[in-house]
């Protein structure tokens, strides 16, 4: 008996030490797809110009982040719009110091920390250790460590996969839908082959939200950092209309072959219960983009983003 107690309690801390860890970020609500299709299309189109996605891990009192935007928006500018740009506050809380919002000397109208931007970060980019950071392509080029980068090397890297081309053209077209909806249908036509697992990710973006931010000056070499009440955020994350993860394209079967067309219609609904979450649908982007989602490779094939019409 005394061996059988014994048993017992051993399994028992085993399954409490158990309960300690972290279980993986879940998203219990699916997207609401409307229509999915997929057929073979032989008359393949021109390649699109390959389109790169930048991910810039900000925060509302990260001083040197409105120095990152200034890198990535010169950036764009440069390119011709052959950049998009997408700016994720993770709602982490070992970056509180940075992304929290502002309580003094203002007090920040809007919450942007983002669950999706939390479980991007843990999962597939990587968790910084202080902001900005960044990502290019979700690339982890050949040297860096890692998939996040300093935004020093945003402008070299960018330009390093503006050669590339891209194996999918990509195309997002929105709906009529009901004022407090987004439509939006995404088309995707292979003319490359792919063998490995294809994603596709949707993100709603949101410009022109005048909040609060903290910024840095330096004056005869004094840095003081201040903040600005009156400071335009653009291209935020705030919420997906598929999961964190993407949604996998070649599934059931499907195979990723030249003249493969994948149809996706999403619905999304724009919240009015979380008071410090206010989205203004004509202030909203659609950004849309496929990419490989493995345990060593990440890869952005392609981007589009749209903007919304009211």
């Amino acid at each position: 008996m005394k061996k059988l107690q014994l048993i017992v309690w051993c399994i028992a801390a085993l399954l409490f030490c158990g309960c300690e860890e972290e279980s993986p970020f879940i998203d219990y609500n699916p997207p609401k797809i409307l229509f999915d299709t997929t057929y073979i299309d032989n008359n393949l189109p021109p390649a699109q110009r390959k389109i790169t996605l930048l991910e810039d891990v900000s925060g509302v009192k990260c001083p040197n982040c409105p120095d990152a935007t200034k890198i990535a928006l010169a950036t764009k500018n440069e390119l011709q719009e052959r950049l998009h740009i997408v700016v994720i506050h993770p709602n982490i809380p070992a970056l509180g110091s940075f992304v929290d919002p502002v309580t003094t000397p203002f007090v920040s109208k809007q919450d942007f920390r983002t669950d999706a931007g939390k479980a991007i970060c843990e999962q597939i980019i990587g968790t910084p250790n202080s902001l900005p950071r960044g990502c290019v392509d979700r690339v982890k080029f050949n040297d860096q460590i890692a998939i996040l980068t300093d935004r020093t090397v945003w402008n070299s890297k960018i330009k390093e996969r503006d050669v590339l081309t891209t194996p999918v053209n990509l195309e997002i077209e929105q709906l009529p839908s009901a004022p407090n909806q987004i439509l939006i249908e995404v088309s995707m036509h292979y003319t490359q082959p792919q063998t490995d697992s294809n994603y596709l990710s949707v993100m709603l973006l949101e410009d022109s939200m005048i909040d609060v931010q903290e910024y840095q000056t330096i004056i005869d070499g004094v840095i003081t950092q201040k903040f600005d009440s009156a400071y335009a955020h653009n291209h935020v994350l705030r919420d997906m209309f598929t999961l964190y993860t993407g949604e996998l394209l070649n599934k059931s079967g499907i195979t990723l072959v030249a003249g493969r067309v994948i149809k996706k219609r999403y619905l999304y609904t724009i919240p009015t219960d979380k008071p410090k979450v206010i989205i203004r649908k004509k202030h909203t982007r659609v950004l849309a983009f496929v990419h490989r989602n493995s345990a060593t490779n990440k890869e952005v094939l392609q981007s589009r983003e749209i903007e919304v019409n009211e």
